[in-house]
């Protein structure tokens, strides 16, 4: 995702290039501030969603007699990160609508630049995974008597075919809300 202008619309305004001041200066920024009351609900409104969404896996587990449906609401997290990245997807709708702003914007690449955003992107994805695995390699022990226990936790067995669902649309729905809630969305009315 670029966040120097180039031709077409800014990412997250909507708003002709020709009508900039600076087109070669011109970020996402600049253009239609949201509120700032929405501001503050994108900025905190992904983590009550998703602790919402547990409860409700949580409740459902319950209803079908599930033993200790808390913890075993835990294997289902990425459902409720999808089920959050819906809802985060209807508030961006809801706002584009009453903000003017393009929704479409968020999504468009925006040129030029996106082929050194690619490989920054990139080189970002495998420098930080190394230094997160390094850190939990590191970490781990500080806080569990065995460095994979933290897998045992996040990664728990689920249906075949919940787990075949969950690798497709965890990731399509965390792409497609989370980077233009924050990025294309709440930094304009932060900076």
């Amino acid at each position: 995702v670029g966040f120097t202008a180039g031709r077409g619309t800014l990412m997250g305004s909507g708003i002709p290039h020709g009508e900039q001041d600076d087109v070669n200066s011109t970020t996402v920024s600049e253009g239609p501030q949201p509120h700032g009351g929405f501001v503050t609900i994108a900025l905190v409104m992904r983590l009550l969603l998703f602790a919402f969404f547990q409860v409700v896996v949580a409740l459902l587990l319950l209803a079908t007699g599930t033993p200790d449906p808390w913890s075993a609401s835990a294997a289902w997290w990425p459902f409720t990160a999808a089920a959050t990245s819906v809802v985060t997807f209807l508030f961006l709708l809801w706002r584009s609508r009453a903000e003017p702003f393009s929704l479409s914007a968020l999504y468009s690449p925006v040129r030029p630049g996106v082929g050194r955003d690619v490989l920054l992107a990139l080189a970002t994805a495998v420098v930080g995974g190394g230094l997160a695995v390094a850190g939990s390699i590191v970490l781990a022990p500080a806080f569990f008597a065995d460095p994979l226990a933290t897998n045992a936790l996040l990664i728990q067995p689920l249906p075949r075919w919940a787990a075949v669902t969950a690798i497709v649309i965890f990731p399509v729905t965390i792409a497609l809300t989370e980077l233009p809630l924050y990025f294309g969305y709440a930094q304009r009315g932060l900076l």
